[in-house]
């Protein structure tokens, strides 16, 4: 059986494919030394590996944890060149500049870090949420919809709301990313689309963490972030940046880190 992770057909991928391509696919992260400042998180926080104990100091600082988190992403309308008027724009068949399509995806992973159900050939029915699967089986993930075309840039198109308390013990992670669809036919990246940002907030609407990428260099060429993760650490869910870019313009490229070998 393929599955189809777009919302076009573009890629038929097989389940037996995906160990294979795990091991294949390159981790194409921007180096630690490259984070730029654009990407900040609450001190309070920022959490340690779920390995090790919890900080005293941030225990303190939360002691109930996270009971939710919500990612959205917010990005501007493409703007058409203020040189270009209507009369030559026919003249010389000049045509609009594409529409800016981002998807926010939610991978909720296991105690091993893994995508255990990958659902059906549309991955309905699995443990990602995203456009073809915007509700979690559970009901405590949900996508609040996809927006094709952007907006001013100053608030959340797409939003990812994750009840964090209401999930089964079986899960202890939810990674949050940002993807640009086709955007490498459309050449557009997170280095030259204009007032894109992904931040994640708490069940009080406060901001914890945030990534401005408004025409970043940093992030020339890369058109999925891997913004960050919710996790469970001594039964306290905690929220962590992690700001991972990658090239590629499907999030199939992180989902080969998770999947069952």
């Amino acid at each position: 059986m393929a599955i189809s992770l777009v919302k076009r057909s573009r890629i038929n991928l097989k389940k037996s494919d995906l160990a294979p391509l795990r091991e294949a696919s390159p981790k194409e992260a921007v180096p630690a030394a490259e984070v730029p400042p654009q990407c900040v998180q609450l001190p309070a926080l920022i959490a340690v590996e779920p390995s090790e104990p919890l900080h005293t100091a941030l225990a303190e600082a939360a002691p109930r944890g996270l009971s939710s988190i919500t990612v959205g992403a917010g990005w501007k309308i493409q703007s058409e060149p203020e040189s270009s008027p209507g009369f030559w724009k026919w003249l010389v068949g000049w045509e609009p500049p594409p529409s800016v399509d981002l998807d926010v995806i939610a991978f909720v992973l296991d105690e091993k870090g893994q995508v255990a159900e990958l659902g059906d050939s549309l991955m309905i029915g699995s443990d990602i949420v995203f456009f073809n699967n915007p509700r979690h089986r559970t009901g405590a993930v949900m996508l609040s919809g996809d927006n094709r075309m952007g907006g001013a840039g100053v608030q959340d198109e797409e939003q990812i709301f994750a009840h964090l308390d209401k999930l089964d013990t079986r899960y202890h992670r939810v990674k949050f990313a940002l993807s640009i669809y086709d955007g490498q036919n459309r050449r557009q990246h997170f280095g030259n689309l204009e007032g894109v940002y992904v931040r994640a907030l708490d069940s009080s609407g406060k901001e914890v963490a945030r990534c401005n990428l408004d025409n970043n260099p940093a992030y020339v060429g890369r058109c999925t972030l891997v913004f960050g993760e919710a996790f469970r650490a001594d039964g306290i869910w905690q929220f962590r940046l992690l700001n991972e870019a990658y090239s590629s313009d499907s999030f199939e490229t992180v989902l080969f880190h998770h999947v069952p070998q």
